[in-house]
């Protein structure tokens, strides 16, 4: 599985951001860090994100981690902060469970295979302005099916590729 946290990190280059990390990975993806995993065993890294779940966010970036990796409990009170007004960025999610597809209102389709392509603005939105989609080099994704409520500033050929919504309170994409 592959785990990152270089969108966070790009999106505080770019724009005033204050934020919190937490790590999320599977140890044999980070080898070079053996003599460290002792302090980054699974509970502690569950207990890290309990307790920076505790504090208020504009908004929660997910990237590139399954939803599956988390517990029960923190899968919980991410869909509550979220219902209570909370912004979510999930940025590929993979194998979206029903819990998941409820929160950002799509539907991964059955073909669950990476394919690749070129971006394309669809409409006008916050999230697409200033973007130069011409330039952008192809990209890969997962198909997904939308529900009614949703809207899709930016797709790939037919596909949707950027995908926004309301859950509760809270806005996600």
């Amino acid at each position: 599985e592959y785990y990152n946290q270089r969108e966070v990190i790009e999106l505080a280059q770019r724009l005033e951001l204050d934020f919190t990390s937490s790590i999320a990975f599977n140890y044999g993806s980070f080898d070079c860090l053996t003599p460290h995993l002792h302090k980054l065993n699974l509970p502690y890294i569950y207990q890290d994100i309990k307790n920076k779940l505790q504090n208020s966010y504009d908004v929660i970036i997910i990237a590139g981690v399954n939803w599956n990796f988390f517990s029960d409990e923190i899968k919980r009170e991410i869909e509550r902060k979220v219902k209570d007004g909370t912004s979510l960025i999930y940025i590929c999610p993979v194998n979206t469970p029903p819990d998941l597809a409820n929160i950002l209102g799509i539907n991964m389709l059955k073909n669950d295979k990476e394919v690749s392509g070129k971006w394309e603005k669809v409409k006008n939105s916050f999230l697409t302005e200033g973007i130069p989609f011409q330039f952008l080099p192809p990209t890969t994704y997962y198909k997904y099916s939308i529900n009614d409520h949703n809207d899709v500033p930016a797709r790939v050929g037919s596909d949707p590729l950027l995908i926004t919504g309301q859950y509760g309170k809270g806005r996600t994409a």
